[in-house]
């Protein structure tokens, strides 16, 4: 599967865009240098990147590649119309993010990843972009 050149330009346009805003209307005043903070986040944010690139998504494809090969999963064994399907899909993804997001706060071993992308003084745009890379 080939990467899509607008992925890439959606998502950098999009920060653009909520960077700005973020910039123009600011909720709090900032506690940090607006430049290292973001060469850090940017560097960070880069490296995790990379690693997703070069790891995770190759990972994610052959995990898709074999679920979609078999009856595999709690949607399918439901029986449901494709639109429930999708719905139900998407609420148990995102249930098990925040299942994993609170194993991140309350596991040791797990916080020490991610407490980088609590760490930032001032939350913004990048601070989203933010995750350990390891």
């Amino acid at each position: 599967m080939k990467l899509s050149i607008y992925t890439p330009i959606i998502v950098i346009g999009v920060f653009v865009l909520v960077f700005t805003m973020e910039k123009l209307f600011p909720l709090r005043e900032s506690k940090a240098g607006l430049v290292a903070r973001l060469i850090v986040n940017a560097v960070m944010s880069g490296l995790t990147f990379l690693v997703a690139l070069l790891v995770v998504r190759p990972s994610a494809l052959s995990a898709l590649q074999w679920t979609s090969a078999r009856p595999f999963g709690l949607t399918q064994w439901l029986g449901l119309p494709s639109w429930a399907e999708f719905i139900a899909g998407f609420l148990l993804l995102d249930l098990s993010f925040y299942y994993w997001h609170t194993m991140n706060h309350k596991i040791p071993w797990l916080w020490r990843f991610h407490i980088v992308h609590h760490i930032d003084p001032d939350l913004d745009v990048s601070t989203g972009f933010l995750f350990h890379f390891g």
